[in-house]
């Protein structure tokens, strides 16, 4: 089952003391990735804009988990996730800005 989509809604539903078996077996993200989502959102608000966002650039990458302290595998996933969760952030960019129009 995916959680994403309805997730609040189940949870609310929790909250109101029902029983919601989907959240029986939900699983738990583990902490050791958050400083990944903690270096993707240090470099989106850092990122260089004109008219429009401009991607994270790998080099930016490479500093900051060199920053971090991550070793050489850490610093090859976190590359891969942060481009991979750019691409996402351009897909949403995209779709809202063509909403405002």
């Amino acid at each position: 089952m995916k959680y994403g989509a309805h997730l609040k809604q189940y949870e609310a539903i929790q909250r109101r003391g029902r029983e919601v078996k989907a959240l029986e077996n939900i699983p738990e993200p583990l902490e050791y990735y958050f400083i990944f989502w903690s270096i993707f959102l240090d470099l989106h608000r850092a990122r260089n804009a004109g008219f429009a966002p401009n991607p994270i650039l790998v080099s930016e990458i490479l500093i900051y988990c060199e920053f971090r302290g991550l070793d050489k595998v850490e610093t090859e996933f976190c590359i891969k996730l942060i481009q991979s969760l750019d691409s996402h952030f351009f897909k949403w960019f995209s779709k809202q800005s063509k909403k405002a129009k």
